[in-house]
Parts: structure tokens; C-alpha cells; sequence
């Protein structure tokens, strides 16, 4: 196989946005990993390494030295000798006008196409808020907020972040700028209520592939919420935390072993946070701003861009009125407290679990049992005392940051 020989393939590049059943998608690309390659279809898998080295995050966090990544992944893209090859990364919406044609050029000669995963802002801003706690942030839902729809002096990083992963127009002009109109696809979330395998179908339209030769996996990877209460004492612990742990532990600790596991473990999470309707209504304002924008783009669209648009306030949409606006601004003090002593306590279960590997092992636990810790380097971590250390510091802060009795 050489670079010359891929002109006839179509590369897919799906871009995002984030919050919008990215890591739901590329499970089932992973699942259907090898399906894809009898039928002539390259899926790389993750692609971490190789967008933040194009898009210049240099120093990223969790992704170290992407030197050569993206170089490496356009190589192999170019030399597949198949019909065609899906690449999906959320973070490739930040491009700038000059990495989207940079990105492209690499992929050439083959036809490079590009799909756009939307969907209404009714359930992207509380999804958006909930993943800033687990990233080290502190802003109140109503803080978020308020910097979202108001010019209010100090929220403009928070604004400026949200809207580089969200401003759908903006996104769409840069790369169907660079691909064409044509060679550009929107695909949107179905409503709330839509079986689960709508969207894995929608994309599979959009890539050109047929659904029912890739099944959905029965247990795909998705990047699940946290519900309000979880998400308001990943919050609190982020206050009481501040910058004590470094980011490495952080991302260890409570990115990795607390939102992602602990909080989930063995019970359902609680109800999402809701938009006041206030909210509501300047999101569907900027709803149908963004709908009018892409139609004026000309791209194509599957779904149905009425669904970027929130449904109107009603009694099975979750949304509160003016007067009930400190419901949607605050949660249960009761509901934080419940979650934090589920945390607390499967923090000390985790604790014990680690004391009774290090006693079998002398000091060391065997690789399944810290295999969340490895960093797929293939090889255990050493149970050392600092390590330890930081989890049972972790459970300390989690207690504290709902008033509760330190263990």
C-alpha cells in the first residue's frame, strides 16, 4: 500500500459537538470495529493524541507527547487500501478555518466529508455544566447560567468555552467552508423520548453505512451525565479540594475513580438540572437562530433541524417557571448528602479493596485489580503510600464538603 493509491476512498471526519452521543457513537465503531474492515471501512479508534497535536493543545492534559500523532494517523489514513475510513474526535469543532483546511489537505487525495452530531440546547447546557465539575470547576448551575445569557463582567471565559464547542453556525462555516456545502452533513439527536438506537442509525446515514450490518453493542461506551445532586457535590468537593491535588491525582481521584465509577455504582442517578423558563425561552430563541443558520448553509441534514429546537415548557418537559425559579438554580440538600455518603462510602469500600490487594500482594496489587490505574501501559502501578494517601484524603474532603462527619 502506498499514499497514491487512495483517491477513490471517502474519509468521514466526525467532529462532534461534545455532549451529543459522541463516545456512544464511537462504541459502536469500536464494536464494529473489525465488521468495518471486512467491508473495506478503516475505524482507527481513539484519535485522542493526534487532534490535539493538529489543533496545537500542546501540553494537553491526560493525552502527553502527541509529537507525530496526527502525521502518523493522515499516513495511515491515506495508505488504506479500502473504500473508506470514519474518523470521530469531539474536540475537532475548535478548529480554526486554517487547521480544518491543514486537516483536510493531510487526508488527500481521498473525498473527506464531513459529519456534524447537534442537538437542542434544552439538554446540551445542563449536560455542559455537569462535565464542568467533573474538569475541576466550581460555577453554580445558576452561575453557569447567568454567564451563558447575560454579558455579566467575570463569565466570559465560561461563555467563550461553552460557545467554541456549541456555536453550530460557526462550526458548520468553518469546515463546510473548506469541504463544501455538500460534503458537510448535520445529524441531530432525536428527541428525548426516541429509542436508543436512533441516533446509531442516523450516523450510519450519514457515513453511508447500513445500520443492520453493524448492530448497536449491547453495552456501547457512552460518557453518561451526573445527575443535578451529583453533579452539585462533584461541585462542593471541587470547592473544598481548590488546588490542593495536582491534576494528575485529580483526573486519578476524582475525574476517573469518583464521577465515573463511585457515583454510578449500584444506584440510579438522580434528575438532571432543568432550565428556568426564562432559560428556556432565550434557548429557543438561539435555537432558532442556529436552525436558520444552517439551512442558509445549505448542508445536508439528517434527522430533522425543528429537533435543535427546545420543546415548549410543558408538563412532561421538565423546566420550571419564573416562581419556581430557585427550584431549577438548587437542589436538595438531602439529595447532596445522600450522594455524598454513597461516594463516601464506596470510597472506603475501594480503600479496602486496595489494603486487602496490597496484604496478598506485599505491598503491590496485582494488574486487574488496579487496572483503571495502569494507563494501559500494560504494567501495575506500585501501591506506594502517597497514592494511598490521596484516596483517603478524597474521602476526608467528599465528607467535609457536605458537612458531614469526617470517618
Amino acid at each position: 500500500m502506498n499514499d497514491s493509491g487512495g483517491a477513490a476512498k471517502t474519509v468521514h471526519l466526525h467532529i462532534g459537538t461534545m455532549k451529543t452521543g459522541t463516545s456512544y457513537v464511537q462504541g459502536n465503531l469500536e464494536h464494529s470495529r473489525h465488521a468495518l474492515a471486512r467491508a473495506g471501512v478503516l475505524y482507527p479508534g481513539s484519535v485522542g493524541a493526534a487532534v490535539h497535536e493538529v489543533l496545537e493543545k500542546h501540553g494537553a492534559r491526560h493525552v502527553g507527547d502527541t509529537s507525530g500523532a496526527w502525521d502518523e494517523l493522515a499516513s495511515k489514513v491515506r495508505a488504506w487500501d479500502g473504500s473508506g475510513v470514519i474518523v470521530s474526535m469531539e474536540f475537532l469543532t475548535l478548529a480554526s478555518s486554517e487547521q480544518a483546511q491543514r486537516i483536510v489537505a493531510s487526508l488527500q487525495p481521498a473525498d473527506v466529508r464531513i459529519v456534524l452530531t447537534v442537538r437542542d440546547l434544552s439538554r446540551t447546557i445542563p449536560s455542559a455544566w455537569q462535565q464542568t465539575t467533573k474538569n475541576r470547576q466550581t460555577a453554580s448551575w445558576s452561575e453557569f447560567l447567568a454567564a451563558l445569557t447575560a454579558d455579566a463582567v467575570g463569565s466570559e471565559r465560561t461563555r467563550e468555552q461553552f460557545w467554541r464547542h456549541h456555536d453550530l453556525a460557526r462550526i458548520t462555516r468553518t469546515w463546510s467552508g473548506v469541504v463544501g456545502p455538500d460534503r458537510m452533513t448535520v445529524v441531530t439527536l432525536p428527541p428525548r423520548d426516541s429509542p436508543s438506537t436512533v441516533l446509531w442509525e442516523r450516523f450510519c446515514a450519514a457515513t453511508g453505512l447500513d445500520s443492520a450490518d453493524y448492530p448497536v453493542a449491547e453495552t456501547s461506551r457512552s460518557n453518561s451525565s451526573l445527575g443535578f445532586a451529583e453533579a452539585e457535590m462533584m461541585r462542593r468537593l471541587n470547592l473544598e479540594l481548590g488546588r490542593d491535588v495536582d491534576q494528575a491525582s485529580y483526573r486519578r481521584l476524582v475525574t476517573g475513580l469518583i464521577s465515573r465509577r463511585l457515583l454510578r455504582r449500584g444506584a440510579e442517578p438522580t434528575p438532571a438540572a432543568v432550565l428556568p423558563v426564562h432559560v428556556h425561552e432565550w434557548a429557543v430563541q438561539r435555537s432558532n437562530e442556529a436552525v436558520s443558520d444552517l439551512r442558509a448553509l445549505g448542508v445536508r441534514v439528517v434527522g430533522d433541524l425543528t429537533e435543535l429546537v427546545p420543546p415548549p415548557v410543558g408538563d412532561d418537559q421538565r423546566a420550571f417557571d419564573d416562581s419556581a425559579a430557585p427550584v431549577a438554580s438548587t437542589v436538595a440538600e438531602s439529595d447532596v448528602a445522600t450522594v455524598a455518603v454513597r461516594a463516601v462510602a464506596a470510597l472506603v469500600t475501594r480503600l479496602a479493596e486496595l489494603g486487602d490487594a496490597e496484604a496478598r500482594g506485599g505491598g503491590h496489587a496485582n494488574a486487574g485489580e488496579v487496572g483503571e490505574r495502569r494507563g494501559g501501559r500494560g504494567r501495575p502501578e506500585r501501591r506506594d503510600q502517597p497514592e494511598v494517601r490521596a484516596e483517603r484524603q478524597a474521602v476526608r474532603r467528599a465528607a467535609r464538603a457536605v458537612d458531614l462527619p469526617p470517618a
